[in-house]
């Protein structure tokens, strides 16, 4: 039996989900007419709002996949410590597992409770995987983030896809030629992985002019592609630690294959 090939798989098909969710939300946002980009002019203050508009939004089968993905990357730790017990001489029992450690105190606690059996020599890479290690910032740990996520969607669908950016190249279209000190500036939203819905306003542009009579009437040019992820109350503002689920678990991975026979 070659346990490490087994969690392999596990580890393996929560990559194909991994891949799944990004090629269905790809082929989504290629589609045509799937979203445009036009200006609104606001009449009081002469700037021009730059809004999303799409024809519906990202596919909701999306989501399933991704708790697939969760779900499979949360086991892939839980077998290597349960495998790793059993090669040890001990018993995965329904407490044995990869633990979860917000707190440093806790830490001993838990090796009592969840590594039982488990290897002491191995011990310090289940160590240096746990939120802990970021202090007040557990958090943003992926590790905090991957649990919390597979035990809110053993209950309900905890993550959702949304537009969370657009990249924009167009030239703005004035209401007169331009004299000597006319300009324009951008002014985008500055916050991490908010949802951006139909309708949003993405940009604002404002016209600067010595006589104060420059207004932007129009845009032209094109626009770059969606940027689609996944999103929910709880994920907001860590889009990193969410991004790299999948890299945190394969450094997991390589990091105890070692202890494997």
């Amino acid at each position: 039996m070659d346990r490490l090939a087994d969690t392999r798989l596990v580890f393996d098909r929560a990559c194909e989900h991994d891949k799944a969710w990004q090629v269905l939300l790809d082929d989504w946002a290629k589609e045509e007419n799937r979203y445009s980009v036009g200006g609104h002019l606001n009449p009081l203050t002469g700037w021009l709002d730059v809004r999303l508009s799409m024809s519906e939004p990202p596919p909701k089968r999306a989501s399933v996949i991704y708790a697939d993905l969760v779900h499979n990357l949360r086991a892939t730790l839980d077998h290597i410590v349960c495998h790793l017990v059993e090669i040890n001489g001990g018993t995965c029992t329904r407490s044995v597992g990869f633990p979860r450690v917000k707190n440093v105190e806790h830490w001993p606690s838990a090796v009592e409770r969840h590594l039982v059996g488990f290897p002491t020599l191995w011990i310090p890479e289940i160590e240096a995987a746990q939120p802990f290690q970021y202090g007040t910032d557990f958090r943003k740990h992926p590790m905090h983030v991957l649990h919390e996520l597979d035990i809110q969607q053993k209950h309900r669908t905890a993550v959702h896809f949304g537009v969370t950016a657009i990249e924009l190249d167009f030239a703005p279209v004035f209401n007169r030629p331009k004299l000597l000190g006319d300009r324009y500036v951008l002014h985008q939203p500055t916050t991490e992985a908010v949802e951006i819905k139909d309708g949003d306003v993405i940009a604002r542009l404002q016209p600067i002019s010595q006589h104060n009579d420059l207004r932007i009437t129009g845009i032209k040019g094109t626009h770059g592609p969606l940027m689609v992820g996944p999103l929910s109350d709880f994920t907001q503002g860590i889009g990193d630690a969410l991004a790299n689920l999948t890299c945190f678990v394969g450094w997991v991975l390589e990091s105890l294959a070692p202890a494997f026979p």
